[in-house]
């Protein structure tokens, strides 16, 4: 059956948008949920202010009445003028190992960008560099940190299959901690105290 795409307009269309990655992630291994109470307030209007300066809109994907994908387009205008570009974001990306269905949820966000006047499509973004944003493309035997890029490996494909290239590495580091805190620094914080 064909994919059909539809905009969140209600809670319950908006629950199913949040909840969807436990779905698609239930047997991720390294994959760690977000906090649900902070998604239901980053996609609130009223809770953040981002949206005040942002255009938005949700698409969720349906395959056989189920849900199978979703995805946010974001025009943040500040950016966008201050810049002097004219670009819209796709943020939250998810989708079921399907071409189609992907396909069909980055159309949908290129088409409502492209009527708000933009000429280019860029993501995973959200309002800001402070909200997660690109794809997780090496180190999946680690488990995700909160808050950063956690996807499938097959979403990659399925993104530079729709014609995007990737502009920037963002890194993540693990970094050991000691049990004891290293002399050095305890000398630079007692000296730090004292001022």
């Amino acid at each position: 059956m064909s994919v059909q795409i539809k905009q969140v307009k209600s809670k319950g269309d908006l629950r199913k948008f949040i909840y969807l990655p436990d779905k698609l992630h239930k047997d991720h291994e390294t994959w760690v949920p977000p906090l649900y109470s902070d998604e239901w307030k980053f996609l609130n209007p009223k809770e953040n202010k981002a949206h005040s300066y942002s255009d938005t809109i949700l698409f969720l994907a349906y395959r056989d009445n189920e849900v199978v994908g979703r995805i946010m387009g974001i025009i943040n205008k500040n950016h966008n003028k201050i810049n002097n570009i004219k670009r819209g974001r796709f943020f939250l990306p998810e989708s079921i190992n399907n071409q189609e269905v992907l396909h069909e949820l980055i159309s949908s966000v290129e088409e409502w960008a492209g009527k708000k006047g933009m000429d280019k499509l860029v993501g995973p973004l959200g309002f800001s560099d402070k909200d997660p944003q690109g794809f997780l493309i090496e180190g999946f035997e680690h488990r995700a940190i909160i808050a950063t890029a956690c996807n499938h490996k097959y979403m990659v494909d399925l993104i530079v299959n729709e014609g995007f290239t990737k502009e920037i590495d963002l890194l993540d580091f693990i970094i050991p901690v000691p049990e004891k805190v290293p002399e050095v620094y305890e000398r630079i914080f007692q000296r730090a105290s004292r001022k």
